[in-house]
């Protein structure tokens, strides 16, 4: 029988997409309550996967000696997710341009995301731990693809959304101060308001 590593270990919960900006600040989410209404510009999420990635530039010169150096230049990260099908918000209608945003940009679709580690209210063993909620955030991302999937063999019709980032991506509150100066950055360009 597999032996359960000890730590913080939480079962997972979903997370969601925000057409458009998120409607509230990150700090929100501390206290989010997965068995509230979703506002009516998201979508919940059933799985996710995040795959982050940090891009290197060689930098070569005569002081390493014939080898290759390399340094960060960029980060860089794409996500995979499955939701339910809802019949009266179709993904590929919600994902279309907001009219406020085609007037500034027709291909642009800004999108927002929280993806929860668990939820920490409703899991006993994280109550008893005192657990603290945390999630990943992104300001904004975009959708690469959108697939719609039957499995006879699952309860309900989910769609396979496949991602990448348009900002960065912070895990919260571990980061919060880095994404509080990020997101004041941003507001400064204009480029999340």
């Amino acid at each position: 029988m597999p032996v359960i590593p000890g730590g913080k270990i939480i079962g997972g919960m979903g997370g969601r997409i925000y057409i458009g900006n998120m409607p509230m600040p990150p700090e929100a989410f501390a206290t989010w309550d997965a068995t509230k209404n979703l506002p009516a510009n998201s979508i919940e999420v059933e799985q996710w996967a995040i795959a982050r990635q940090w891009i290197n530039a060689e930098c070569t010169h005569s002081g390493t000696y014939g080898a290759i150096t390399r340094r960060r230049v960029a980060y860089d990260w794409q996500f995979q997710c499955s939701l339910p099908v809802d019949q009266d918000n179709m993904p590929e209608t919600l994902f279309e341009a907001l009219p406020s945003q085609i007037a500034v940009d027709p291909g642009f679709v800004n999108l927002s995301i929280a993806f929860f580690l668990g939820d920490v209210k409703i899991n006993v063993d994280a109550v008893a731990m005192g657990m603290t909620q945390k999630f990943y955030y992104a300001p904004m991302c975009l959708i690469r693809s959108c697939h719609p999937v039957l499995n006879a063999a699952r309860d309900v019709i989910r769609c396979q959304l496949a991602g990448e980032g348009n900002s960065r991506l912070w895990l919260w509150p571990d980061e919060k101060t880095d994404c509080a100066e990020y997101l004041a950055y941003l507001k400064t360009r204009g480029w999340c308001t």
